[in-house]
């Protein structure tokens, strides 16, 4: 097996036949990736989620059979409280996982420049 760090991974027979083991795809050369992208809580996230689900549906990357699905959901962490917006789609071939995901990530955040949506504002403690 082959990892995306092009790193090469052997499991020995009595650990594969003896123990529980995971396939994010079962063997299909197609593959979920997930891409989180955060939001500030006044911004437009419409069209935040629009931008996202447009620029996965078009990467050259994407597997269009499966769905391409946005979440949103509102997170709160140390700093700050944001829009949390998930781009869940299938990359055509596992060997393109980490391609894909940098093409709409790059897409993405020059969409968001060219539409002022603007990341959280992060809380600064002074003192």
């Amino acid at each position: 097996m082959r990892t995306l760090n092009d790193d090469i991974i052997t499991i020995p027979n009595n650990k594969f036949l003896n123990e529980v083991t995971v396939s994010g795809n079962y063997g299909a050369l197609d593959m979920q990736v997930v891409i989180p992208f955060y939001v500030g809580m006044n911004e437009d996230i419409v069209l935040a989620r629009n931008l996202i689900q447009e620029a996965a549906s078009s990467s050259r990357y994407i597997h269009l059979p499966k769905p391409v699905t946005v979440l949103v959901k509102q997170t709160i962490t140390d700093n700050y409280l944001a829009i949390q917006l998930t781009c869940k789609a299938y990359v055509v071939d596992t060997a393109y996982e980490k391609l894909f995901e940098t093409d709409i990530t790059l897409r993405v955040m020059s969409e968001f420049q060219k539409h002022g949506i603007h990341p959280p504002q992060i809380a600064v403690k002074n003192g």
